[in-house]
């Protein structure tokens, strides 16, 4: 049994070396992000409409008001810039006299920060269907260093195929042998399957790109989402999909989630922390409201 205490040793090592070296890579593009958020004076979008609009769009909340700047940053240093970027705020815990100067200066270099209502995660999405923004939406998380040709491959898969939802990361849903949905923690996680398919549910961590009209117009009904799916957008918003018969796709050769930089945060607990007792919850509500849904995907 040595050699079995030794391999454990070994891999713990290696899972330590690696931890430390992917955190040594994150604060290194931190470090670099931020410099450009406080010198760079040139523009972060795109003045030129490549065949229609690309905006993206994210929230923050809290804490992370404060290092939101480098994941916009980063979109900012993007291979192929978007034609908005669009930070949305709940007016009920920001205001523009609260607002960090750096955004501010990221504002003058073509960010955009606008204040909506409170409706949680949903904010990265709701208020731009609301208002009905034009082309594709390419919608981001707040605690994440995206990898420099995220937007170039979305919207060229959109562009590829805009019938589809387009993602850099997703699960699959999976069924038992009666054609029956297993809970959650049985779904296929971070799938390679290259083929469109309706089981395939975009995780929007590492960015989700949508044609508007491919979403069902409840997307927006507040009251619907808040009370079904309050923590669980993802899981709303392939619903909302579902309905208009949309299948999902993985970009072609997607980057797998480790590109994806995470910034360390010891705040409060997020999303997933939550989700991963309260997803099957709220998928079985979805399905009890929408029945359809369980023909689309079966």
């Amino acid at each position: 049994m040595g050699w079995l205490m030794s391999l454990q040793n070994s891999i713990a090592k290696f899972r330590d070396f690696s931890n430390w070296q992917k955190l040594h890579i994150t604060l290194g593009r931190l470090d670099t992000l931020e410099g450009l958020a406080l010198r760079s004076e040139e523009s972060g979008v795109a003045e030129k409409v490549v065949e229609k609009p690309l905006t993206v769009s994210l929230t923050t909340y809290g804490h992370r008001i404060y290092d939101v700047h480098t994941v916009i940053e980063s979109i900012f240093q993007q291979s192929m810039r978007a034609n908005r970027v669009i930070l949305w705020l709940s007016e009920d815990e920001f205001s523009a006299d609260s607002v960090p100067l750096i955004l501010r200066r990221q504002e003058a270099r073509g960010l955009e920060i606008r204040f909506c209502e409170d409706i949680k995660s949903y904010k990265k999405i709701v208020p731009a269907l609301r208002e009905g923004t034009e082309g594709a939406i390419i919608t981001i998380d707040d605690d994440v260093i995206y990898p420099v040709d995220t937007v170039e491959r979305l919207f060229k898969a959109h562009l590829r195929q805009p019938n589809r939802v387009h993602c850099n990361r997703g699960h699959v849903i999976k069924l038992d042998v009666s054609g029956s949905i297993l809970p959650y923690a049985q779904w296929e996680y971070d799938t390679r399957q290259p083929d469109a398919s309706a089981l395939i549910v975009p995780t929007g961590c590492c960015g989700v790109i949508y044609g508007p009209e491919l979403l069902d117009t409840e997307v927006t009904d507040a009251s619907k989402f808040m009370s079904l799916c309050p923590t669980a957008d993802d899981l709303w918003l392939k619903a909302m999909t579902l309905k208009q018969g949309v299948e999902c796709q993985l970009v072609p050769y997607a980057r797998p989630y480790e590109s994806f930089l995470k910034i360390p945060d010891n705040g409060a607990k997020g999303l997933f922390e939550i989700n991963q007792i309260q997803n099957d919850v709220q998928f079985a509500r979805l399905l009890e409201k929408y029945p359809e849904l369980a023909a689309a995907i079966v």
